[in-house]
């Protein structure tokens, strides 16, 4: 699979400072799968307008668990300052490896579709060739820990979200399809839905998991983690319930068997899977025009402030049907 990544950039304009437009530190939603202390912002963050009215907010923050700063972004609908008493559903966007880490924000038919569908797209840098794991053998590598107890803790206290799995989902390209379903196996609670595009489900050694997890032969253990299928596995037998999917793969994509594989695997365990072919590769043309498809796949498992009923509203924050267990 070709992981070489290139992106031309989005188009913005309108800078200013996030004081200016009255976004931080916004009262959150009480309820949260995930209560831990958020970071916090190191330097105050910059504030763009694109063409389509969305809200791009870039900042750093101090992870504790990492002990350096990691470079984010949110982007907002326009709906969000047209309607100062909403709460809005989150979508957190993960990129792939060695891609830039802000390419979700620079895709302007995902802006576009944030008109249509009012949510917050969140992103940030996890690096080359992080796979979003908690590295053992890299101190500085813990994207897990970040993600749940750093970064949505940060974004539930600093935007109007809808805090809790009914309102958040989560997806990411290539690498990042993987680290989706990494984080939905981490706690399956925390998410509405998930979605993959050209995702890479196989990272092997050749990958740069040797700086993370050690030479398989001598740490097998550690590599538990890449084995979707197994955690899929271990997951449905304590009783997890699993949130519906999304794929979507190029037909001249190097990857598109694993897909194929996984949404037969993912069938094959009674999930809600819906998938997707077309034609495109494994690169940013393909990722640009596919990213439609992913917000018209997560709005339809959003629980709205309306109170419609969603399938995670079903869901206790361990991930286990409430219906199913004392």
């Amino acid at each position: 699979m070709h992981l070489m990544h290139k992106l031309v950039p989005g188009v913005v304009t309108t800078l200013c400072f996030l004081s200016g437009l009255g976004l931080a530190a916004e009262k959150a939603s009480p309820k949260s799968v995930v209560t831990n202390v958020p970071a916090q912002a190191v330097m105050l963050p910059v504030v763009t307008t694109n063409q389509d009215g969305c809200t791009v907010v870039k900042f750093t923050v101090a992870s504790a668990c990492m002990k350096r700063e990691i470079q984010a972004a949110v982007m907002l609908p326009p709906e969000y300052q047209k309607n100062p008493g909403k709460r809005f559903p989150v979508i957190y966007a993960l990129h792939g490896m060695n891609a830039p880490w802000e390419s979700w924000q620079a895709m302007p038919k995902l802006s576009q579709e944030l008109v249509k569908y009012p949510m917050i797209v969140v992103s940030f840098n996890g690096d080359e060739a992080s796979w979003y794991l908690d590295a053992p053998q890299k101190s500085g590598s813990q994207f897990t820990m970040f993600f749940f107890k750093e970064l949505i803790s940060y974004v539930d206290s600093h935007y109007r979200t809808i805090a809790d799995g009914k309102g958040r989902a989560i997806t990411g390209f290539s690498m990042g399809g993987f680290g989706a379903f990494h984080y939905l196996l981490e706690q399956p609670g925390a998410f509405a839905s998930i979605s993959s595009l050209s995702g890479a489900f196989h990272p092997s050694a050749e990958w740069k998991l040797t700086p993370l997890l050690g030479m398989q032969a001598e740490y097998p253990e550690a590599y538990r983690v890449v084995d979707l299928r197994a955690r899929i596995n271990a997951a449905q037998e304590k009783g997890a319930i699993l949130p519906p999917f999304y794929l979507h793969c190029g037909t001249g994509d190097d990857g598109l068997a694993e897909n194929r594989d996984l949404r037969d695997f993912l069938k094959s365990k009674n999930l809600s899977c819906e998938y997707v072919e077309s034609d495109g590769g494994h690169n940013w043309a393909f990722w640009k025009e596919a990213c439609v498809g992913v917000l018209d796949f997560h709005w339809k498992y959003f629980k709205t402030e309306a109170g419609e009923e969603s399938f995670s509203s079903r869901l206790r924050p361990d991930g286990l049907d409430a219906r199913r267990s004392p």
